[in-house]
């Protein structure tokens, strides 16, 4: 939520656990992504939401105790958000010269 509202994209706050649940054996995540995702040292992951898609990469080591989650990294876009002026007053702009 967002502002009241059901934001149209999807937080990134859901979209790491929900990848590392994704590369999880036997994780519900994994089963509803289809199972048998590559188990590697990084695996991509695409999360689709109304909006688009995210891009992120797991890297997670499988050793003989469990899965050990070493990182997942996030795409991110970047969009302008603000253009405009910046008025200064002369006294101060006088004063660095």
């Amino acid at each position: 939520m967002a502002m009241g509202k059901m934001h149209k994209v999807f937080a990134v706050t859901a979209a790491i656990p929900a990848a590392i649940g994704a590369i999880l054996p036997d994780s519900v995540v994994n089963r509803v992504a289809g199972g048998g995702l590559p188990i590697s040292t990084e695996t991509e992951i695409v999360i689709g939401h109304p909006s688009g898609v995210m891009d992120l990469k797991v890297d997670a080591r499988f050793e003989k105790d469990g899965p050990r989650i070493v990182s997942c990294t996030i795409g991110r876009t970047a969009r302008k958000i603000l253009d405009g002026w910046v008025y200064v007053s002369g006294k101060i702009y006088d004063s660095k010269r």
